[in-house]
């Protein structure tokens, strides 16, 4: 479980802040089971386009996690976002169930595939701007 979250854009709209990038896969997958395992995206250690622009996690008031949050490719595969599954108790930390191209079934436990690292995932995430 390895992955880079790269922040592309911030909108500040009304009570929401809307949250725009691409994640890189690599290294291992760990299936998701109860609340833990899946791919789990760090939205308080994540890389900016164009180079830092202070700690994400203080934008946030009470470093709340997302209120919506979707994730998708352009190889096929599916990724079950992290709001239906559950947040955890970290909550700047999404995780995320993936599904190989054609299949219902969660991909297995182990190193991911070309098809995953070499995917253009982009993800949106909304979080709320009030305390």
């Amino acid at each position: 479980m390895a992955n880079v979250l790269t922040i592309n854009r911030i909108d500040f709209t009304g009570s929401s802040i809307r949250v725009r990038g691409s994640v890189v896969l690599s290294g291992n997958y760990a299936q998701y089971a109860s609340g833990a395992g899946g791919e789990v995206l760090n939205f308080a250690a994540p890389v900016f386009q164009g180079g830092p622009v202070g700690n994400f996690a203080n934008m946030l008031p009470a470093f709340k996690g997302p209120t919506s949050f979707d994730m998708w490719g352009y190889s096929g595969n599916a990724y079950g976002t992290g709001i239906a599954l559950g947040l955890p108790t970290t909550p700047l930390q999404v995780p995320v169930k993936i599904y190989a191209a054609g299949s219902s079934s969660e991909l297995a436990a182990g190193a991911y595939a070309a098809g995953f690292t070499g995917d253009n995932i982009q993800f949106e995430a909304v979080f709320d701007s009030q305390s």
